[in-house]
């Protein structure tokens, strides 16, 4: 998402419309309804002024906090997030190869010359604008592990076939999910599973997330919580109750607070992630071609 590109008027502000028009253009594989801008408009517009601002803009689209004001530990994704934020010094919600660099020195100090900057750079920015967006970023650093990814979607399309074959919506909604989608894996308890039943079916609504998240669930035996939530086989986490629980309360302790985890995780983490995924997709493709293109022919026997 892209304050720039959103306000039109170029007053430095974003109207309720002009919110609207962005997340119509960002969701086009969504129903996005007036309703659901009306709803994220009256969230992000802390100062309630009836614009947002820039700042205001970036709180949402990055913020990491929990109720008690602290930030979600224990995660490399939240941290390159929070990065981010901080680097992008003109709030323009895109990083020029300057602040990419000053990202880059904080996440890997120590590391980085010029010329190493500008070869990951042209890696990185594959629309080649002179800017990285978040989604870009995220492409790069989470790719993930194909040998756990295969074995995922194994394990998804086994779970979903026993669970439709059960009757169980969280299982009948998923049977089209593309077979290239994100894969968001829950470990929890029996006793939870319906919870993240629930969770499923919240997200299975979104015509978006429908097409492009599987949900994966692991039971553990002896568990009575949701102990872990994470994507791309575990390089981002977003719930991981032995290392953030001494810093945030656990989202899923209460109605509440399970219903504004899965709002944000559903209107801002997987519409992020199914962006970065594209254009790791884009980049294979690309990376086949060449490959074609350059490949030695076979010697003759």
């Amino acid at each position: 998402m892209h304050f720039r590109t959103a306000d039109k008027d170029r007053n430095g502000f974003l109207s309720e419309d002009e919110l609207h028009e962005l997340l119509v253009m960002t969701n086009k594989r969504s129903q996005w309804t007036q309703s659901d801008t009306t709803r994220l408009f009256s969230g992000v517009d802390r100062d309630r002024n009836h614009v947002i601002d820039i700042k205001e803009f970036l709180n949402y689209v990055f913020d990491r906090r929990d109720a008690m004001g602290g930030t979600h530990a224990g995660s490399d994704y939240d941290r390159v997030l929070e990065t981010f934020r901080r680097c992008d010094s003109n709030f323009n919600g895109t990083l020029d190869q300057r602040e990419f660099k000053q990202l880059m020195d904080i996440l890997q100090p120590g590391k980085w010359d010029q010329t190493m900057i500008a070869k990951v750079w042209k890696k990185v920015d594959k629309d080649g604008s002179g800017e990285v967006s978040c989604e870009e970023l995220l492409a790069y650093i989470f790719r993930g592990d194909s040998s756990i990814d295969k074995r995922q979607r194994k394990q998804h399309a086994e779970q979903i076939a026993a669970e439709a074959q059960q009757g169980k919506i969280s299982g009948m909604m998923q049977q089209h999910t593309r077979d290239d989608a994100v894969i968001v894996e829950f470990e929890c308890g029996p006793r939870l599973e319906k919870t993240v039943d629930g969770i499923t079916a919240i997200w299975m609504r979104n015509p978006l997330l429908r097409a492009n998240v599987k949900v994966l669930k692991k039971l553990m035996p002896q568990s009575n919580c949701i102990s872990k939530v994470s994507a791309r086989q575990g390089a981002v986490i977003f719930w991981d109750r032995r290392t953030m629980m001494a810093h945030r309360d656990d989202p899923f302790e209460n109605p509440n607070s399970q219903n504004k985890w899965t709002g944000e995780m559903q209107d801002r983490d997987l519409p992020n992630l199914i962006e970065s995924k594209a254009i790791v997709k884009e980049e294979s493709k690309e990376a086949r071609k060449y490959y074609n293109r350059n490949k030695l022919p076979k010697k003759p026997v």
